[in-house]
């Protein structure tokens, strides 16, 4: 197999500028923008950082030709692999940038589209055309304002498998703007931080899953595969599962069964805890973690309490199992007294245990009782900002007056 082709390089740096020397760009790239460019054809995160009029928008329109014209030609990069009708999603901070961004990527021949309310509205009022939707299907590149990411129709977009499959790449222009804007008067700003987490890559990780009956029989069947691995560090670390995995599961390679929500007696506690650490080899200190509420360790502290009232009419005994559990200071003793276990088990002469003898008993209890958490309170959350140049209340707009005031400027719009 041959070696995937480094645009970090010399040779990678030197193909770039002949591929673009071909395209109708109207200028010679700056050397630190073929660096760039370069670093995000390799699938690196590129954070631009130059003097104003340096041209940032370059990155973005060199990035897409060359894309484009290693399609044309793939013989330019046997090795590359882009999306066959790719297209680049730049979020831009104003309409004017936007609009300003598009035109220049038109003149070198791109299909460049704005998308923000204006230009949807009059697409949609003039054309009946939505843009979106025409946006998944034909244009190379997509300039949103980040108001954009947080519409339905963009979720609908990201969620149309062939227009997902044709994103090739994210830009922020002005991306400083998210922590000034976005935590003060626009926080729609703060959308761009939530869009990489909304395009995971293609070949996804598989460090967390969910496992359920609502999951295709295939994912979940990968999914115990991915469990019986005992590489951890290149396979599934957490899984999120409903009680369908707590029957008939081996977990043999994994450490921990944390259980959250109520669990209604002891018995459904061992059943769970039960899945993880069978391979002693690989995990010597198994563990189950239930997490209590204050709320749920006063009631069971008032359950034992009330255990000796007398019970009403044709009513059944609680099972105070997961009460007692819940309260007791040394959770082992109060298992071993609930199940009789014996203090010492005889030593089973089989070859399975005397070639992986059970651990013996501890000399010193490590459960949450015996050596509890010693865990900070949560601190405080900061008060939020108050907005810039704050308008005393008496001196603010009346309704009356902000809706005269949006009549008169949107019949300028039209005007203009």
């Amino acid at each position: 197999m041959s070696a995937v082709f480094k645009w970090s390089s010399l040779e990678g740096h030197a193909l770039a500028r002949r591929i673009l020397d071909a395209t109708p760009l109207p200028y010679d790239p700056h050397d630190h923008q073929i660096e760039g460019v370069c670093c995000s054809l390799d699938g690196v995160h590129l954070l631009a950082i130059t003097p104003t009029g340096s041209g940032k928008t370059g990155f973005y329109t060199m990035y897409i030709l060359v894309i484009l014209a290693v399609l044309r030609d793939p013989t330019l990069c046997p090795t590359a692999k882009f999306p066959t009708n790719p297209c680049l999603i730049v979020i831009c901070p104003t309409i004017p940038l936007q609009l300003e961004m598009a035109e220049k990527m038109c003149s070198v021949g791109l299909s460049a589209l704005a998308i923000n309310t204006n230009t949807r509205e009059e697409a949609q009022r003039l054309r009946g055309e939505d843009l979106w939707k025409t946006a998944r299907i034909s244009s190379n590149v997509i300039i949103a304002g980040p108001e954009q990411l947080k519409t339905d129709e963009f979720e609908k977009a990201l969620r149309d498998s062939a227009f997902f499959d044709r994103c090739c790449g994210t830009g922020f222009d002005e991306v400083h703007l998210l922590t000034t804007w976005g935590p003060r008067f626009r926080q729609d700003f703060l959308q761009m931080g939530y869009l990489l987490g909304k395009c995971p890559p293609k070949n996804r990780r598989t460090r967390i899953r969910l496992y359920n009956s609502m999951n295709f029989d295939s994912h979940n069947e990968e999914t115990r595969g991915l469990l019986k691995n005992p590489d951890i560090d290149s396979s599934c670390q957490i899984v999120i599962g409903t009680d369908t995995l707590s029957v008939g599961i081996n977990i043999a390679f994994r450490q921990d069964a944390i259980i959250i929500g109520d669990v209604e007696d002891a018995d459904e506690l061992v059943q769970k805890g039960g899945r993880v650490g069978r391979d002693r080899k690989l995990v010597n200190d198994a563990r189950v973690i239930v997490y209590v509420t204050q709320a749920a360790h006063a009631a069971a502290e008032k359950a034992l309490r009330e255990r000796d009232l007398p019970l009403a009419a044709k009513s059944t005994p609680p099972d105070l199992s997961m009460v007692e559990m819940t309260v007791a200071k040394c959770k082992i003793e109060a298992q071993n007294r609930l199940y009789n276990n014996p203090p010492s088990d005889p030593p089973c002469k089989c070859l399975s245990c005397v070639d992986d003898p059970p651990p013996p008993a501890r000399t010193l209890c490590n459960c949450s009782g015996c050596l509890p958490e010693t865990i900070k309170p949560p601190p405080k959350p900061s008060a939020a900002p108050k907005p810039i140049d704050e308008i005393p209340k008496h001196k603010r707009l009346s309704k009356l007056q902000r809706a005269h005031g949006t009549n008169r400027l949107l019949a300028l719009q039209r005007d203009i």
